[in-house]
């Protein structure tokens, strides 16, 4: 009987070493938290040297859903993959093949973060289209 106490004991000693606990912390008003619709407002050909190199798509909210405008710009290669965003303060990422987060590029003009983004000349303009679906002239 005195072994099998021990033996007892010893089990529940390890059973409660090798119990955890965590804890999860949300951010505060997080459940007031609501998705914003954004639709493609504007769109441009990007041209180096006269050359179709890509696209930049403005995407905006609504101002009318939460009183603030929401806006970011896509720029896209010329076979229209997402290379990465400017944002409405002028800051530029890349996207980097298997990098959880883009690279910041540049900041400033939304064409100086184009250029940065897509890797062109000083020379690359941005055409506006009137077409939200932009494709090569």
């Amino acid at each position: 009987m005195g072994l099998l106490q021990r033996v007892g004991f010893a089990c529940a000693a390890l059973l409660g070493v090798a119990c955890t606990s965590s804890r999860s912390v949300a951010p505060p008003g997080l459940s007031a938290a609501r998705p914003i619709h954004l639709d493609v407002v504007a769109t441009w050909r990007v041209l180096d040297g006269g050359e179709f190199v890509g696209i930049v798509l403005q995407y905006a909210s609504d101002p009318t859903v939460n009183g603030v405008r929401s806006s970011y710009f896509s720029v896209q290669d010329r076979l229209r993959h997402e290379l990465g965003r400017v944002d409405g303060l002028g800051r530029a990422w890349r996207f980097e093949p298997h990098a959880r987060e883009p690279r910041w590029v540049a900041t400033g003009t939304v064409l100086e973060g184009v250029r940065e983004i897509l890797s062109t000349s000083e020379a690359a303009t941005l055409a506006e289209s009137s077409s939200r679906d932009v494709r090569a002239p």
